[in-house]
């Protein structure tokens, strides 16, 4: 008789650093996603460009890390833009099934290289609001807008 042998199951996503072709989709999502909030929404037309320009200026300046799909680069699920040591621009993740998978705690947790169950004990300064309403935003983190931080 053999002894079994344990295979480890394929990961559900791979992360890397972002890139040039990655950019297009993060300025889209980053944008779109904050359409839903109220400031956002009522400053209309202006506000978009205006935040485009502004997330373009962060992308050149921070560290992009992008969650996709094994095997396909091109497949993203999520992304997270900040600087060592704890500031966090702004996470994004996909509806739908790319939801509760683990991919925002694990973006944060490589981009400050800490443990995924360190993540919310981490003194983090985060320059957007999320798009997510509800979303359980960790005590120790605190909210610096972006422009207090230029």
């Amino acid at each position: 008789m053999t002894a079994a042998v344990a295979i480890d199951p394929e990961p559900l996503f791979v992360v890397r650093a972002g890139c040039v072709g990655d950019l297009d989709f993060v300025l889209a999502s980053w944008v779109e996603s904050a359409r839903y909030d109220a400031f956002c929404r009522d400053a209309g037309p202006a506000w978009r460009a205006e935040h485009r320009a502004l997330a373009q200026r962060l992308v050149e300046s921070s560290t992009l890390l992008v969650a996709h799909a094994p095997g396909d680069i091109d497949a993203i699920f999520g992304w997270a833009l900040g600087r060592a040591p704890a500031v966090l621009h702004y996470v994004y993740v996909k509806r739908g099934d790319a939801r509760r998978l683990g991919i925002a705690r694990t973006l944060i947790s490589r981009l400050f290289d800490a443990e995924p169950d360190a993540v919310a004990s981490l003194p983090v300064e985060y320059t957007h609001r999320p798009a997510v309403r509800g979303l359980a935003i960790p005590a120790s983190w605190r909210y610096v807008p972006v422009t207090y931080r230029q």
